[in-house]
């Protein structure tokens, strides 16, 4: 019987996907009846190269339609992820996705699934590629158990995890939360004003009493330019539609961080985000990247220094500091910002 294994996702998992990608394909080319079915960026594809034709098989990234109609088509879908503080705040859809389409879900052993997962019923969980390839050779050998997984987890997703069921915890949370706050508590006021004035905002749909927010022209020129750049490797397509959305909205900092990955002058570019946002973490790391690039090194020195200094306890500046020194032949001070990194990353990695 043939087995497909796959994952879908954004241009944002290369990292994610880089870490399994050499055993998993030598582990597929030794199993006959495995494929791999993914739904990718071009360059998350590119990873599996050397997986022959006929072992592996892509759709491009499309709709949530899109999406959840290839989740139909795999029968185990892996979730890796690398430890990282963005990474453990992440939520644990992957995990829904799988279990709602009867799929077998087997996902890294990080924080957004430790809490969901049942290991053995509902899923599993790989502390590294040993681990998954293990995991994946017991459901070959184990059909009765995939299916047993399948159901059960769809079973989980189904009773426990609808919004319906938990629309009562979110009012009260919200109601609560304004309280705090000094507001209003909404459910006993008019808000036919509210509703009046809000139904006038761009991108909204009027449905009766109902209101729905659809993408606005700001947001589908990111959308697009996102893909262009993730997808289609268009940079010169995507660097024109940021420019597009930057006119509409030149406050929000965002796009100069999207701008700066297409852009000829990406200092530039990063410079102008932090104008607007100064305490971003992510523009003053990204800074100190392409002074590294450009060899300057007292520059980039200063941009992971801003970077620590606005959140102490966020690693990946501390990682690039260590390479940097390592670079310039400064062992002992690049181990000791190995370590702190390692020190700030482990309270969260065992919590």
């Amino acid at each position: 019987m043939e087995v497909t294994i796959g994952w879908g996702g954004s241009h944002g998992h290369l990292e994610d996907v880089a870490e399994i990608v050499d055993p998993l394909i030598k582990w597929i080319n030794t199993q006959p009846n495995v494929s791999l079915h993914l739904m990718c960026s071009n360059q998350i594809w590119k990873l599996f190269a050397p997986l022959p034709e006929h072992k592996k098989k892509r759709t491009s990234p499309g709709t949530v339609d899109d999406y959840y109609n290839f989740l139909r088509g795999i029968d185990i879908g892996i979730a890796p992820l690398k430890d990282t503080a963005f990474n453990r705040s992440r939520s644990d859809i992957k995990f829904l996705e799988y279990a709602v389409s009867g799929v077998v879900p087997v996902m890294a052993h990080l924080e957004p699934y430790t809490n969901s997962v049942d290991v053995g019923k509902t899923g599993f969980l790989f502390k590294d590629t040993t681990n998954l390839i293990a995991i994946l050779n017991q459901l070959l050998k184990n059909t009765s158990l995939s299916r047993k997984i399948t159901k059960a987890a769809r079973q989980y997703a189904i009773q426990e995890r609808l919004q319906l069921q938990h629309g009562q915890d979110r009012l009260d949370f919200y109601s609560n939360k304004l309280k705090q706050f000094g507001r209003h508590d909404f459910r006993n006021e008019d808000v036919s004003q509210y509703f009046e004035e809000w139904s006038q905002l761009e991108g909204t749909v009027r449905n009766g009493r109902h209101l729905q927010l659809q993408a606005t022209r700001f947001e589908n020129l990111l959308h697009d330019g996102l893909i262009a750049m993730q997808t289609a490797d268009n940079k010169k397509l995507a660097h024109q539609l940021f420019e597009e959305a930057a006119a509409l909205e030149p406050e929000n900092y965002l796009l100069f961080l999207f701008v700066a990955f297409v852009s000829p002058d990406p200092i530039n570019s990063l410079n102008k985000a932090l104008e607007l946002k100064p305490d971003s973490v992510r523009a003053w790391t990204l800074l100190g990247e392409e002074f590294m690039k450009k060899g300057k090194v007292k520059e980039a020195f200063k941009s992971f220094d801003s970077a620590v200094k606005v959140y102490l306890d966020y690693e990946i500046p501390y990682f690039r500091v260590a390479a940097l020194l390592k670079r310039l032949g400064e062992k002992s001070q690049s181990d000791r910002f190995f370590e702190k990194a390692r020190e700030v990353s482990i309270p969260y990695a065992f919590a």
